[in-house]
């Protein structure tokens, strides 16, 4: 189904909460994009697939100290320190 009709309707509080808040954070287009892509898809978004991209993101930044990019991606310096180090 095209949900570009959702654009048409006046009042979208109707919607379940997990909906209207994903509206409120992306907007509508956007959640009409999605809609038409994923409908009857579970979704299931984790930072932790990305862990491979923090690893580049931290190695490519080595002149930012630490502590400070600890504080910037609210992690542990230690852990700053184990993935800096990793492979």
């Amino acid at each position: 189904m095209n949900y570009t009709w959702l654009k048409e309707v006046k009042d979208t509080t109707v919607l379940p909460d997990e909906y209207q808040e994903i509206i409120d954070l992306i907007g509508l287009d956007n959640f009409i994009k999605l809609l038409n892509e994923f409908d009857k898809s579970a979704v299931y978004i984790s930072g932790k697939k990305l862990l491979p991209l923090l690893i580049q993101f931290i190695k490519q930044n080595k002149e930012i100290p630490t502590k400070k990019i600890a504080r910037m991606l609210n992690l542990s310096t230690r852990y700053i320190y184990k993935l800096r180090n990793s492979g």
